[in-house]
This record gives structure tokens, sequence and C-alpha cells, in this order.
């Protein structure tokens, strides 16, 4: 909800009636609110990202600036959110490519690349996405929140040695 509130959906009713629908998309806008009836809902785009990532992005809200979701060769996806990290917090094959790379460890990307490992799963050939979470450190708003995010540099090369 537009005050900080969460809105739940009270029932579903299924019937069947030919009425033209029509998806709505506001470019350059991730996120927005909608009124139906009388509260304010906050809608995301669809498209990319997943609406797991959209979750766990949300459930993130002021306390992290990034939420991602990488997703191994299998198909399995983790998640992660930017937070500062130690070598010691990196599950072994993540420590080593960001050793390697000189990646600093702190973005969502490697989170969710050690959620992966620590599950069991190869992280090799894995691929990522990433959206900005509101609030944070660097104090995203709503209009910037669950908005797609490119790769920092340190992540573009991490991968790129993940998947030589």
């Amino acid at each position: 909800m537009a005050d900080g509130t969460q809105s739940t959906v009270s029932r579903v009713a299924r019937y069947i009636r030919l009425e033209p629908v029509y998806d709505l998309t506001v470019e350059g806008v991730h996120t927005y609110y909608v009124v139906p009836g009388r509260s304010d809902v906050l809608v995301h785009n669809c498209g990319e990202p997943s609406d797991d990532l959209l979750a766990y992005a949300d459930a993130h809200i002021d306390q992290t600036n990034v939420a991602s979701e990488v997703t191994a060769v299998n198909g399995v996806t983790g998640y992660g959110i930017s937070v500062s990290r130690t070598l010691d917090e990196l599950t072994p094959e993540v420590r080593t490519a960001v050793q390697i790379t000189g990646h600093h460890g702190g973005c969502g990307e490697i989170g969710g690349l050690c959620d992966l490992e620590s599950r069991g799963h190869s992280i090799r050939g894995a691929g990522a996405t990433s959206v900005d979470v509101k609030g944070g450190s660097e104090g995203y708003g709503w209009e910037r929140h669950g908005a797609p995010r490119a790769m920092c540099g340190y992540c573009v090369e991490l991968f790129k040695f993940l998947n030589s």
C-alpha cells in the first residue's frame, strides 16, 4: 500500500465471460500504484525480472540496495542481496572466483551464487538478473524499486570467469 502496509487478496472469483483485457506497462517505471476501489496497491510491470525476484526484493525493502536471482544451468535459482561479506562468509567456489577476478564480494549476485553452491548446485555457467530495492544505504525510492539493474564491472568479469 502507499502507506507501507501490506494488502491481502481476500477472495478470488472465477467465472467465464468474454471481455477485452489489457496488460498495463508503464514505460521507464517498473513499479507503480494502482487504485482498485479505495486502496492504493503497488504493482510491477510484467516481463523481466521474474516474479520470484520481485517478491525477494519486496521482502528486503529498506535492508539493501540490490536483490539478485542467479540461475544455474540446471534451471535452479539462488537469491542474494548486496551486503558486505568477508571471504570467510563465501562458499568455496565463489570465494575462489572472487579472489581470482578481484571482485569485492558484496554484490547480490555473489549472494545468489553462494545460495546455489550451498545447496549443492554448480555455479559454472550461471546467469544473473538483479533489481534495485527501495531504501538501503542508497535510499532508492519506490520509483526505482524492482527496476532491472545491469551487472557491475566486477560481476561481469566474475561471470565471464565462471562461464569460461
